[in-house]
C-alpha cells in the first residue's frame, strides 16, 4: 500500500468512527470515575482503572460509530455520499468487522473486573446496537441514544469501584439522567441535519442550559467559584448553539458539533461540583481539542 493509500485510509476510519469527539469519551470518564469517589473528594483516581474504563468506553464507542456507518451505508449512499464506506475509502465488510472487534475487545478487557463491571459494560453495548438499528426508523431510540452516554457514567464508576457507586447517594443517579437527557434532546434536535428545515423541537436548545445547571440543586459544590466559572463557560456555549439552530437557514451542523463538544464542558461543570480541579481542568482542555479536531474530522 502506497503512503497515500495509507493516509486515505486511516482518513477514512478517522471519519468512520467519528474520532474527533473521542475526547467527550475521556471526560465523561473522567466524570464517572469522581463519581465513584463522591464521598472521598481528596482520594485520587486509581489512574490504572481510570486508563482501563477510558479503553473499554473509548472501543464502544467507535465499534458504536462503526456500526453506525455500516447499518446506514445504503441510505447514506444517496443522502450523505461523502461518508467514508460510499466514497470506498473503507468497505461495508471492513467497518462491520471494526465494529465486531471492537465490541468483543471491550468486553475482553473488562473480563477481570467481575460482574459488576460486566453488566453496565453489556448495558451499554446493548443500548449502542439498539439505537443503531432503530434510529432511522424511530425517534424514541433517540432515548437509546441518551442512555449511551448515561451509561457511561455508570461504566465508569464501576470499572473503577464495583461497590463505591451504590454508597454514592443519587449523585450518580443525578448526573447520569442529566446526561442522558441532554444527549436525547440532542440527538433529536440533529435529525435531519443535513437537509434544509429546521428542527421541530428547536425550544429544547432554549431548555439545555437551564437543564445542565439542574444538579446544582441538590450537590453542593466544593468549589463555588470553580463551579460558577464552568457554569458560566458552559451556559454561553450552550447559547451559542441555540443562536446557531435559530438562524435563517438554521445552521443545525455547525450547532450539533457545538452541542457534542459541550459534553466536556458538562463534565467540567460536574467535576467542580465533585471537587475535582484538576479533572475539570483536564475536561476543558478536551473541550478544546474536540473543537480542533472537528475542524478536521467531521463529529457527525
Amino acid at each position: 500500500m502506497t503512503a497515500h493509500a495509507m493516509r486515505q485510509t486511516l482518513s477514512g476510519y478517522a471519519q468512520l468512527t467519528r474520532l474527533s469527539n473521542l475526547p467527550t469519551c475521556v471526560t465523561n470518564v473522567l466524570t464517572g470515575s469522581a463519581i465513584a469517589l463522591t464521598n472521598e473528594p481528596t482520594q485520587p483516581p486509581p489512574w490504572a482503572l481510570v486508563t482501563l474504563a477510558i479503553c473499554v468506553v473509548a472501543l464502544l464507542y467507535t465499534a458504536g460509530m462503526a456500526m453506525n456507518d455500516a447499518v446506514d451505508a445504503a441510505s447514506d449512499a444517496h443522502t450523505r455520499p461523502t461518508r467514508p464506506i460510499p466514497t470506498g475509502q473503507v468497505s461495508l465488510r471492513s467497518a462491520t468487522l471494526f465494529s465486531v472487534t471492537a465490541f468483543l475487545a471491550a468486553m475482553a478487557l473488562l473480563s477481570t473486573r467481575g460482574v459488576g463491571p460486566l453488566v453496565t459494560v453489556a448495558m451499554l453495548a446493548a443500548a449502542i446496537v439498539g439505537y443503531n438499528l432503530t434510529h432511522k426508523r424511530f425517534a424514541w431510540s433517540a432515548v437509546l441514544m441518551g442512555l449511551c452516554r448515561g451509561l457511561v457514567y455508570l461504566t465508569a464508576a464501576t470499572v473503577v469501584s464495583p461497590t463505591r457507586l451504590w454508597e454514592t447517594g443519587a449523585v450518580a443517579w443525578i448526573f447520569a439522567g442529566v446526561l442522558t437527557g441532554y444527549a436525547i434532546a440532542v440527538t433529536l434536535l440533529a435529525r435531519g441535519e443535513h437537509t434544509a428545515e429546521a428542527p421541530s423541537g428547536r425550544w429544547l436548545a432554549v431548555v439545555l442550559p437551564l437543564w445542565v445547571l439542574a444538579p446544582a440543586v441538590v450537590v453542593c459544590p466544593y468549589h463555588l467559584l470553580l463551579a460558577l466559572l464552568t457554569a458560566t463557560v458552559l451556559v454561553a456555549w450552550l447559547i451559542r448553539g441555540a443562536r446557531l439552530i435559530y438562524q435563517q437557514p438554521p445552521r443545525t451542523v455547525p450547532a450539533v458539533h457545538a452541542w457534542l463538544a459541550g459534553y466536556c464542558l458538562i463534565d467540567a461543570y460536574f467535576l467542580s461540583l465533585l471537587g475535582r480541579p484538576v479533572l475539570a481542568g483536564v475536561a476543558m482542555g478536551c473541550f478544546m481539542m474536540t473543537i480542533w479536531a472537528q475542524r478536521r474530522v467531521a463529529g457527525t
